[in-house]
C-alpha cells in the first residue's frame, strides 16, 4: 500500500530521497525534456543499483525504463508487488540520449489513476493530488525494539531528506587535479560501474542507512550500499596496514564525539572526476545531538596532490526507530 500526501505539502511532510545513481543522470538522459508513454509492463528487474522495467506501448513498441533504486522505492511503498508484469501503467520522464524508446521514469501512474512522483524534482503531470513517495511506517514493536537497543551513536542512521555533503570551501583543486577533472569522461572513466563498490571517502555520500556496531576494540560501520563494513580500530594495529578502497581507520572518543582518521586508501577517486592520491588522509567527526535524534558529520580531506587546502564538508543523518540496514542484493547488468 502506498502512503499518500498532497504534493503541495511535499516539502513540509513528505521525505523523498534522491536517486543514488552510479553515473550522472544528465550523461545518459536529456534532463531538459520530458516525454511520456503508456502500456503494459512486460519485464521487471527489481534489484539494486537501479530498478529497470520494460513496457509494451499501445503501438506495440517496447520501451526500456530505468528509475530510482529499489532500496529507495520499497521504503516509499513501491515494491515488486506494485511493479508487476501485466500491469498497465503510464510513465513520464527525461528521454535517453542514445535510444528512442528509453527513458528515466520520474512520474508513474498506476491502474487506479494514482500518480506517483518518484524523483524529488518531479511535478504532478496527470493529477492535482499526486502521490509523493513517503517514509515507511514502522510497527510499535519495531519502534520499541529500536529504542531499547539504541546506545549513543550505536543505532541505525538514515539520510535526512535532501541533505547531501555540503562543502565549506568548494573544491580547492590543484592545477593537476583541475586538469584531471576537465578530462574526465563520466562514461569511459566511471570508477563504479554496475555493482562495483564505492571506496572512501565517496561511500560516505551514499543515501542509504548505516549502523554503528560496538565490537569492543573495533567499531563496525555497516553500510547498506554494497553490504560494506568499515572497520574502525579503537586500538591501532602494530603492523603496517594494507591499502584498500575503504582504507585503514583508527578511532577515538572526544567527549561524546567519535573521531576517525583514515589513511591507506587505494580508491583513487574523490568523486565528480576529481582524483585522490595515495597520500590522502581523511578526518571524520560524528556528533550526536542532545536528544539523540540527529547525527552531525564533518569530513576533512587532506591531499596536497589534489587540494591546495584541506577540503571540509558537512552533512547529517537522522534516527528513524525501526529502520534497518537491509541486504543490498546488487544485480550487475
Amino acid at each position: 500500500m502506498i502512503t499518500r500526501c498532497l504534493f503541495a505539502a511535499l516539502l513540509l511532510s513528505c521525505a523523498v530521497f534522491e536517486s543514488a545513481a552510479h553515473h550522472s543522470r544528465a550523461t545518459f538522459y536529456d534532463m531538459t525534456k520530458v516525454i511520456e508513454t503508456q502500456g503494459v509492463i512486460t519485464r521487471v528487474i527489481f534489484r539494486n543499483p537501479h530498478t529497470r522495467f520494460w513496457l509494451e506501448d499501445d503501438q506495440g513498441n517496447e520501451w526500456t525504463l530505468e528509475t530510482t533504486p529499489p532500496a529507495m522505492l520499497s521504503r516509499r511503498g513501491v515494491g515488486p508487488d506494485v511493479l508487476t508484469v501485466g500491469t498497465r501503467v503510464r510513465v513520464a520522464g527525461p528521454p535517453a540520449r542514445s535510444a528512442a524508446d528509453a527513458m528515466e521514469v520520474s512520474n508513474l501512474q498506476l491502474p487506479g489513476g494514482e500518480e506517483v512522483l518518484i524523483q524529488p524534482a518531479a511535478k504532478p503531470r496527470w493529477s492535482e493530488g499526486a502521490i509523493a513517495l513517503v517514509a515507511t511506517e514502522f510497527s510499535a514493536v519495531e519502534v520499541s525494539a529500536a529504542e531499547e537497543a539504541a546506545n549513543g551513536v550505536f543505532r541505525v542512521w538514515s539520510r535526512d531528506a535532501g541533505i547531501r555533503l555540503v562543502l565549506e570551501n568548494g573544491y580547492p583543486l590543484t592545477e593537476s587535479a583541475q586538469a584531471a577533472r576537465e578530462a574526465y569522461d563520466p562514461v569511459a572513466d566511471n570508477p563504479i560501474p554496475g555493482c562495483t563498490p564505492k571506496g572512501m571517502p565517496m561511500i560516505m555520500t551514499n543515501p542509504y542507512p548505516f549502523e554503528f556496531v560496538d565490537q569492543g576494540d573495533e567499531i563496525h560501520l555497516r553500510i547498506e550500499e554494497y553490504d560494506l563494513v568499515r572497520v574502525i580500530h579503537m586500538e591501532p594495529v602494530t603492523n603496517e596496514p594494507l591499502r584498500s578502497p575503504l582504507g585503514y581507520s583508527v578511532g577515538h572518543w572526544d567527549g561524546g564525539d567519535l573521531i576517525i582518521t583514515t589513511t591507506h586508501i587505494n580508491f583513487m577517486h574523490f568523486g565528480s572526476g576529481i582524483p585522490l592520491s595515495a597520500d590522502a588522509e581523511l578526518l571524520e567527526r560524528f556528533t550526536l545531538s542532545p536528544n539523540e535524534s540527529r547525527l552531525d558529520y564533518t569530513q576533512t580531506v587532506t591531499d596536497p596532490a589534489t587540494f591546495i587546502e584541506p577540503l571540509v564538508g558537512r552533512r547529517n543523518w537522522v534516527w528513524i526507530p525501526g529502520e534497518q540496514v537491509e541486504p543490498w542484493n546488487c544485480f550487475d547488468t
